[in-house]
């Protein structure tokens, strides 16, 4: 018997110990936000360098001008080396931090583009505005929360906001299928399907969900961004399972559907007519 009370006080830790680590989880996106705005992976890396540097130096690279606080910096980095985007190294009595693989991504390259524009597109004020009204997609779909907050939908707003439009086309080029409706994805489609000769094939890189969900980082990237076209694009707008695609794809009027996984997040999709 008191081994039982000592596993559920135990399971009861852990429970406590998860939604306290889940309710404070904006603390991680939005410290990713400002390493990105402060170009810290540019600063670390620097030429490919990757050497690495206190938080006072990486502070000297960003703001040159001396200003600045290394320690609020260093408690930015610090938080962020417990998910995997820095090393850290607290050897010589110094945190020293260098990039990860996963850091590595928010470094610019000789095109200018980094990860880092997929993560400003998220947490621009607009959209920080659209958060707390999740749960309206649930009570009413017919408008999602960025156009309750914001008054309009995200793509009219968009083209008022020629910045905020231009950091949207790069952080999302290429993904055509993701944002719309099911009745919209098919007027698309069908579109395709009308321009194509006998045989031709519609192919799209997309996100595509898994049938079953797990913990597992893949699956909780794929559903953490249904819920960012839930909340910002289309209510009732979703990622979607390769099942789906193939339903919707049928719907079209295309009769042939093949998969294939490109890495852990896109999927091609090819629908032959």
């Amino acid at each position: 018997m008191a081994e039982e009370i000592t596993e559920s006080s135990e399971s009861r830790k852990q429970a406590r110990l998860a939604i306290l680590e889940l309710a404070n989880m904006i603390s991680v996106p939005m410290s990713l936000n400002a390493v990105v705005r402060l170009n810290v992976a540019d600063a670390i890396w620097e030429g490919g360098s990757n050497a690495p540097l206190t938080a006072s130096q990486i502070l000297a690279r960003v703001i040159p001008d001396g200003s600045g606080d290394a320690e609020n910096l260093q408690r930015v980095l610090r938080m962020l080396a417990s998910y995997g985007v820095f090393e850290e190294d607290i050897g010589g009595g110094e945190r020293k931090y260098s990039l990860t693989d996963v850091g590595k991504t928010l470094v610019t390259d000789e095109y200018g583009l980094s990860y880092g524009a997929y993560v400003l597109q998220h947490h621009q004020d607009a959209l920080m505005r659209a958060w707390p009204l999740v749960h309206e997609a649930v009570v009413d779909p017919s408008k999602e929360p960025f156009e309750r907050a914001n008054g309009e939908g995200a793509y009219d707003y968009y083209l008022k906001k020629s910045e905020m439009n231009e950091l949207m086309l790069k952080a999302m080029s290429g993904w055509v299928l993701v944002t719309w409706t099911d009745k919209e994805i098919k007027h698309i489609m069908q579109n395709c399907y009308k321009a194509l000769p006998a045989g031709g094939k519609l192919i799209a890189c997309e996100p595509v969900l898994p049938e079953d969900s797990d913990d597992s980082h893949r699956t909780r990237a794929l559903l953490e961004g249904d819920i960012f076209v839930m909340t910002i694009y289309r209510a009732k707008g979703k990622h979607r399972t390769e099942e789906q695609f193939k339903q919707l794809g049928i719907s079209a009027g295309f009769n042939l559907f093949k998969s294939f996984h490109v890495d852990y997040f896109y999927t091609v999709l090819e629908f032959q007519k």
